[in-house]
């Protein structure tokens, strides 16, 4: 995670960033502002710009190339800011779809899919690299 950290969130951060400096300008600003209010009030009136919002404001918009698609469901399980091992034995819960849990499937802590192989558990290579060496 730290190899690709900068590369993978510093956009995000960024956005993030912006989208705070927008919305105080919107709640602090003077009257200069009124007419971008008035326009996002009636915009925020349909579903899709609301929606659209509610995930930049979330960071749910956030995509990957690759396997990197985001682990629905998922906020419970990735609480401890750990990466997650799921496996076909695994016994779904907190509403992870069955899907995920009919193969193997590697999470990183923000929740994106890095790994998943229907078949086999993550060679140790991919493991040590997400979650480090392994400990005795």
């Amino acid at each position: 995670l730290l190899d690709t950290y900068h590369a993978e969130r510093h956009p995000v951060g960024a956005r993030t960033l912006s989208t705070i400096e927008a919305q105080a300008l919107l709640l602090f600003g003077g009257p200069e502002v009124e007419p971008v209010r008035a326009l996002l009030t009636e915009l925020i009136g349909h579903e899709p710009v609301r929606a659209h919002l509610a995930a930049a404001i979330g960071g749910l918009d956030v995509h990957y190339d690759g396997v990197g698609a985001r682990l629905p469901h998922s906020t419970e399980l990735l609480r401890a800011g750990r990466g997650l091992l799921l496996g076909p034995t695994a016994v779904p819960s907190g509403g992870v779809p069955h899907a995920f849990a009919e193969h193997w499937t590697l999470v990183r802590p923000d929740g994106h899919v890095v790994w998943a192989d229907p078949s086999d558990p993550p060679p140790q290579e991919v493991l040590a690299r997400w979650f480090g060496p392994p400990t005795t």
